[in-house]
């Protein structure tokens, strides 16, 4: 999706994310160190050791990012 809207800032791809999730969930990613410090490829091995089962579902739809958020 980043790749489409063609976003390759790393911080503004954080700024982006947090905008399509949960409010909790957003909470929640925020208070990563990783996400404070604005680094995104951290953040995103930090995301994928929390939640192991993103990637099986990288290549996946939208519709499956849904159900994992």
């Amino acid at each position: 999706m980043l790749t489409v809207t063609e976003i390759t800032d790393k911080q503004q791809k954080l700024r982006w994310l947090m905008e399509y999730v949960d409010p909790d969930i957003n909470n929640q990613w925020t208070s990563f160190e990783e996400y404070t410090r604005g680094d995104w490829d951290s953040f995103m091995g930090c995301f994928k050791s929390e939640y192991p089962e993103i990637t099986t579902e990288e290549q996946g739809s939208m519709d499956q990012l849904r159900w994992l958020c």
